[in-house]
């Protein structure tokens, strides 16, 4: 859980850093999209274990 947070924090640095006023990168913003995506998803899966985990006990 704690690393799908961690990319998707990379991915947040990145789409701010691709966005910055007179520097615009359109496949480097998809990029960071792309990477926060993967991190949410990576958490919600965990999440999920978890909880699949906590009903058998």
């Amino acid at each position: 859980m704690v690393f799908g947070t961690i990319i998707q924090l990379l991915g947040a640095a990145l789409a701010i850093a691709s966005n910055l006023p007179g520097h615009v990168n359109p496949w480097s913003t998809f990029i960071a999209f792309l990477l926060i995506s993967f991190g949410y998803n990576f958490v919600i899966t965990v999440g999920n274990a978890m909880i699949i985990d906590a009903s058998n006990a």
